[in-house]
């Protein structure tokens, strides 16, 4: 359910930032836009030196993370003993809060006030939100959401609620240190790790490389400021999950096409294509007036990979962005 519910709400943000005019095209040749090296999730992927990557929320191991620029372990622990003050955050309980780091990690949990007899409490338990806040850096806060259940005896309360409460979240307390406190460090964007582990903006978490993540991450081309490199990982891109080829790309694609307005449209390229030893294939399409969108996508849809350009006041030929999407694909590869 988490994760219908993470695939409703991907969408796709383009930057807003105004590119100068001034900007000298001969720039665009192969060194240009592969100068630096960008690594998102297990993987790593060379674009121009001076673009801008940030990843959204995403779900490892089945967790949800959050990366905020915005927001401080300081404001959030402020609203947090408000809420505890209060008793209640929204339609939740208040539970308990507690400092694993002092000025880097906090554990913060509630729950709903469901009757246990309810029809869904007596088929999946009473419901605990539990969440650790991580200053990962002095820019970087990543919250990250998981839960637990407790489950009902014959539709009632159980008798040993609160010891049964402190054991589950002792062990929640524990799993966050072990999967998010103690394996997260701080990551500088050119860092590229040497070993086995997720990249987040900002961050790093080491892992055995098994675990499962579900997210996308988006490298903003400054020179430009409306082109943009844009990887999925995890999850299909399309719900009817049919290979890209066969396809309708305007039913299936991004949010960025529904940004502009097109009369026609023309297919560049189309068909197979392998990107180090992974197997997938390709769709490129002009949009008229400047506008383009190429993808590709592996063929067991676990990975896309979207390059968009919209009209601006720097244009590239077909032939320019053909030559960005033909040097960019190819470096992109797992990091470890």
């Amino acid at each position: 359910m988490m994760l219908r519910l993470f695939l409703t709400w991907i969408s796709y943000t383009l930057a807003q930032t105004s590119c100068a005019s001034t900007f000298d095209v001969s720039k665009l040749n192969p060194d240009y836009w592969t100068a630096q090296a960008y690594c998102l999730g297990r993987y790593q992927i060379q674009a121009p030196q001076n673009a801008q990557e940030t990843m959204s929320d995403l779900f490892f191991n089945e967790d949800r993370i959050h990366i905020s620029k915005d927001e401080t372990l300081e404001s959030t622990l402020a609203s947090i003993q408000n809420i505890k003050n209060e008793g209640v955050d929204y339609n939740e309980l208040y539970v308990l809060d507690k400092t694993l780091i002092p000025h880097k990690a906090h554990f913060y949990v509630t729950k709903y006030d469901f009757d246990w007899n309810m029809d869904t409490v007596r088929d999946f338990g009473n419901p605990y939100f539990t969440t650790l806040f991580n200053q990962v850096d002095s820019q970087w806060l990543y919250i990250i959401y998981s839960s637990l259940t407790i489950t009902t005896h014959n539709a009632q309360e159980p008798k040993n609620l609160e010891k049964i409460e402190q054991k589950k979240i002792q062990k929640a307390e524990k799993y966050f240190q072990s999967t998010y406190l103690n394996p997260i460090e701080p990551r500088h964007i050119n860092t590229i790790p040497s070993q086995s582990g997720i990249c987040l903006t900002g961050g790093f978490i080491k892992d055995n490389g098994k675990n499962k993540l579900v997210g996308n991450d988006t490298i903003t081309f400054k020179d430009f400021g409306d082109m943009n490199l844009v990887i999925y990982m995890g999850y299909p891109y399309s719900r009817k999950n049919s290979p890209l080829l066969k396809k309708d790309i305007f039913d299936s694609a991004s949010e960025f096409i529904n940004t502009i307005t097109f009369d026609h449209y023309k297919i560049i390229r189309k068909g197979l294509r392998n990107i180090n030893g992974l197997p997938g294939s390709e769709v490129l399409l002009s949009l008229g007036k400047n506008n383009y969108y190429f993808l590709w996508e592996s063929d067991n849809q676990e990975i896309q990979i979207e390059l968009t350009k919209k009209e601006n006041k720097i244009n590239l030929s077909e032939k320019q962005i053909l030559q960005a999407w033909d040097v960019i694909l190819p470096t992109f590869k797992r990091h470890h």
